[in-house]
């Protein structure tokens, strides 16, 4: 084989590897938006992690028997609504990882990794307008406010027949804004609706595929 049909040969080799690569980019960067129901599970989940973090904070820090065993017994209904309700099956690796830890037992990470998702759930929440509008990027969403309103414990279709999902637009132009604060000021309310919003754009189907420095469990 002469030096020309070989560096032909190469060449093509070159522009067919490259062309599979370029292909796989494109597809890889395809946004992906769940849809408004897939939203409103994951936002029962999350009032679900957030919920057995509340559990566990008061669990940790109680002496009291009696109380001891109202908080068991809560955690325990918790545990019972979600695999009736069929949400064990949204849940995300990272949650299933956290519930199946005996009550009492979640580290410091845990808890702050859970008790920051109260922005994400905020989100998820004003994205199906049961919040007008946002706070501001220096206001917290308020825990107990944001866990009512997904009425958890009660049947989920209940929550499900009220979402009004917001425009493709509106969801766009809080990711550019969030993602804007967040280079300003990294810090756990702009990381955590960054999080949210990429999640809801569609650019990572995948909850725990977090591409923003976040405290994980343990």
């Amino acid at each position: 084989m002469d030096d020309y049909v070989v560096s032909g040969f190469v060449v093509l080799l070159f522009f067919l590897a490259a062309y599979a690569i370029l292909g796989r980019i494109s597809k890889k960067r395809e946004p992906d938006p769940p849809s408004p129901d897939s939203v409103a599970l994951r936002a029962l989940c999350l009032g679900a992690l957030i919920m057995r973090a509340e559990f566990e904070i008061l669990f940790q820090n109680n002496i009291e028997p009696d109380t001891t065993e109202s908080i068991r017994n809560m955690a325990s209904d918790l545990d019972t609504y979600l695999s009736e309700e069929e949400l064990v099956n949204y849940q995300s690796r990272k949650e299933k990882k956290l519930f199946s830890k005996p009550l009492g037992s979640w580290s410091e990470s845990d808890l702050i990794y859970s008790s920051q998702k109260t922005e994400s759930l905020g989100v998820l929440l004003w994205s199906l307008s049961f919040f007008e509008d946002m706070p501001a990027y220096d206001i917290e969403f308020n825990q107990e406010d944001v866990l009512k309103r997904t009425g958890l414990t009660n049947p989920k279709k209940e929550f499900l027949d009220k979402i009004q999902p917001r425009s493709s637009a509106e969801i766009i132009e809080a990711q550019n804004i969030a993602e804007r604060q967040h280079k300003v000021e990294d810090e756990k309310i702009s990381a955590e609706r960054h999080l949210a919003l990429n999640w809801l754009c569609g650019y990572s189907r995948d909850w725990d595929s977090e591409i923003i420095s976040l405290p994980v469990p343990s």
